[in-house]
């Protein structure tokens, strides 16, 4: 992804570029047996149950974890093994194995003898190259490019990009300069450019060289991915738009003004809206899109990459910029349903359904550019004046209904327009610039089963409360943590509260410290106040928590995961001691009754049926040293993040520094499995090793090249057609034979 960095020529002039990694086209494309494009998975080939550590608590010597690796499959976790790993979260153990659940960061110095020398908490080192930096320094010092690729290790590469018409000359002057000299330039940080680059914060510090280029390979293709037909038009998924520029500019739009949003619980209306002329407007639950025309083509995109081209919506936008050669212009994007208000999932419907393509509006909010000029350097209402010349007030591309008033009126407005269900919430801008998000909040009364926990200045305290609600089936649903609406002080108490009820779980979760969260009975209910419910993240992913089961003496165990509407600002407001532990009060109807169609999750899967190792062939060598290969049927094709079938490969030597070594190869059949078993065979056993069950050492192998020259020497004598009544055979090996025929006639 591009970002905006400030960099400094030899005038010592600086300016803000686009920077980004070059974009090659891949040089090879995976597709699977019908064509289809391929991904690489990360899935499940080992638990901390099955390595080495676990086996040798429970065997000991190396001797025993060999006899154990020959009589069972120890290391093999066949209960997930295949499974896909999907969303993960790193974690810090103890050298010993644990999970930790609060963590003290060090820094720690040591000697080139490898002693220590001193230790602190570890300090974060801010990022010195950024939008908001000082820019990086032409420092005038030129290397020869012979020079600098034998003095230095290049291991990371940024193509400087112009965001703007004087930018471009900006960067042509340098790259012609330094092209000419074919010479680095050596940039850096700090008043005389002798700071290293730190890209991010605690990143890697650079040195930095400047590389000018004049001719050679520029630009990026218009799409990544390719269009697919939609209502007479075309529509591109997650990740299309390829102009990085143009993208950063909509990421930047979207980040700029999300730190200007204030979010206003209704019942503030009157109390916190500042004084003086506002401007009121209806909010709808829809997506951020944005209108983009340039070079005579106008799109719809989405600030993740999505593409509209060529709708009957995009058509009808496109007819209002008529007279305008560029713009970029900020709005919701929603969709109307039959009954009820819009909703945010609405769109995802209509976007995958051709049929629906009607029921999308696209509504301007904010202008952006027009005609290479910055709008957002004017004052709001000039732009939404523009706005409202270009587009109108048309139900499916106007603006939307903006009302100038004062607090007194956002209160009429949120009775007639949110109370009435019309409208989601109210969007209030002020003089001052900034702007007010006003939503109905709702409560939800929830069991807290686990929580996070973090130490300040010595002083353990809860982090954040995972939350639960009960399903149908009795099981316990995950909703989410909260971790807003406490103080300092109230943390600690609660650390000291929650303590006291810790439950044992095989179900580990970790929160964003990278600790684990520790499990508690579920007795303690609290009520959260949310804003909204969200079904899917900002990929368009559905999001999927676990469900638990919980047994008072075994405590929580993994039951399924399932989609579940994740909370918006959830925060905190009080225990609900008046509450039990049911489903009157803790229901998941909470949740799924707000949402326009019913996302409670089913009841319990049916028992996934075990893997089962199919093929399982050992060899020896010597008391401590084992090999081995598996093909494992997984048995759970219909279930969606498993592999149907895989090749596991054991290597242990008792006396090696890593003594025990393993591999997994995924295969969609065992037609396509096999191939993979007899490479790895032919790969690791070699002179010396006997299978088990067998009774001789395996053949020496020989070198690759001298066995294919013997192979190769074979197909050339072997007879191509047998002999007849003594015949000489034709065509066996020419030269010999000529020279055989030739020694037969001296000879008579």
């Amino acid at each position: 992804m591009a970002r905006l960095i400030p960099l400094m020529d030899g005038k010592k002039r600086d300016a803000q570029v686009s920077a980004e990694y070059p974009k090659k086209p891949p040089a090879t494309k995976m597709v699977d047996a019908t064509g289809k494009p391929a991904h690489m998975e990360r899935v499940i080939r080992g638990t901390d149950a099955t390595n080495y550590d676990a086996l040798a608590k429970i065997h000991g010597s190396a001797e025993a974890i060999a006899k154990a690796l020959v009589d069972g499959d120890p290391e093999i976790p066949l209960p997930f093994f295949g499974r896909a790993l999907g969303y993960a979260t790193r974690v810090y153990v103890r050298p010993n194995g644990p999970v930790l659940t609060a963590a003290r960061l060090l820094q720690v110095v040591r000697r080139p003898d490898g002693n220590e020398q001193s230790r602190a908490d570890f300090v974060d080192v801010e990022a010195n190259v950024g939008e908001d930096s000082a820019p990086i320094v032409w420092t005038g010092r030129l290397v020869p490019v012979e020079e600098a690729v034998r003095k230095f290790v290049f291991t990371r590469a940024l193509q400087m990009r112009h965001v703007n018409g004087l930018t471009f000359e900006f960067l042509q002057d340098m790259a012609k300069t330094l092209a000419t000299e074919k010479k680095l330039l050596l940039v850096g940080t700090g008043p005389k450019g002798q700071q290293p680059l730190i890209f991010t914060t605690n990143g890697a510090p650079y040195r930095g060289f400047l590389e000018g280029r004049i001719s050679g390979p520029a630009g990026n293709e218009a799409y990544r991915e390719k269009l697919v037909p939609y209502a007479g038009g075309k529509r591109g998924p997650i990740g299309t738009l390829a102009d990085a520029l143009l993208h950063e500019r909509l990421l930047g739009y979207r980040r700029d003004v999300a730190k200007k949003y204030r979010v206003l619980d209704h019942s503030l209306i009157e109390r916190a809206l500042p004084t003086g002329d506002l401007l009121i407007s209806a909010k709808f639950d829809g997506e951020l899109w944005f209108l983009h025309k340039s070079a005579g083509r106008t799109l719809l995109i989405a600030y993740n990459g999505r593409i509209l081209d060529g709708t009957p919506l995009v058509e009808t936008l496109a007819k209002q910029l008529a007279g305008v050669t560029e713009a970029l212009v900020v709005g919701e994007l929603i969709a109307r349903p039959t009954d009820g208000r819009p909703r945010v999932q609405h769109v995802a419907s209509a976007l995958n359904a051709e049929n629906l393509e009607g029921t999308l509006a696209f509504h301007p909010f904010d202008l952006v550019s027009e005609n290479g000029d910055d709008c957002q350097k004017r004052p709001y209402a000039e732009r939404f004046a523009r706005l409202k010349a270009l587009f109108g007030e048309d139900e499916r591309t106007g603006v939307l209904t903006t009302i100038p008033g004062a607090q007194a009126a956002d209160l009429s407005y949120w009775r007639e327009w949110v109370q009435t269900g019309r409208v989601e919430g109210l969007v209030v801008r002020s003089e001052h610039g900034l702007t007010y998000k006003i939503k109905p909040y709702f409560t939800i009364d929830a069991v807290v089963i686990a929580y996070g926990m973090r130490i300040q200045q010595g002083t353990p305290q809860i982090r954040e409360l995972n939350l639960a609600l009960i399903r149908d089936d009795g099981h316990l649903q995950l909703i989410g943590p909260v971790g807003g609406g406490f103080t300092e002080e109230s943390r600690a108490e609660w650390y000291t509260k929650l303590s006291a009820l810790e439950a044992p779980s095989s179900f580990r979760m970790a929160n964003r410290d990278g600790t684990l969260c520790k499990f508690l009975r579920p007795e303690i209910i609290v009520e959260v106040k949310v804003t909204d419910l969200v079904e899917t993240d900002s990929n368009d992913v559905s999001v999927h928590r676990m469900a638990l089961t919980y047994d008072p003496v075994k405590g929580y165990s993994a039951l399924s995961d399932g989609k579940v509407p994740a909370l918006l600002f959830p925060v905190f407001q009080r225990e609900r001691t008046d509450k039990t532990f049911d489903v009157a009060s803790v229901g998941m109807t909470q949740l799924t009754s707000r949402l326009a169609s019913s996302n409670e999750p089913s009841e319990a899967p049916p028992q996934l049926a075990d893997s089962e190792i199919v093929l399982r062939r050992v060899w020896t060598k010597g008391p401590t040293a084992v090999r081995k290969v598996a093909l494992v049927e997984t048995h759970k094709e219909a279930r969606h993040g498993y592999a149907p079938f895989a090749v596991f490969g054991t290597d242990f030597s008792g006396g090696r520094a890593e003594p025990l070594k393993t591999t997994l190869r995924t295969a969609s059949t065992r037609e396509k499995a096999e191939p993979h078993l007899a490479a790895r065979i032919e790969e690791n056993i070699k002179t010396g090793w006997i299978e088990v069950g067998g009774d001789a050492p395996a053949p020496a192998a020989e070198p690759p090249k001298k066995a294919a020259k013997k192979a190769a020497k074979a197909e050339a004598t072997e007879p191509t057609e047998a002999s007849v009544d003594g015949a000489e055979v034709a065509e066996v090996a020419p030269k010999k034979a000529a020279r055989k025929t030739a020694k037969k006639a001296t000879e008579a």
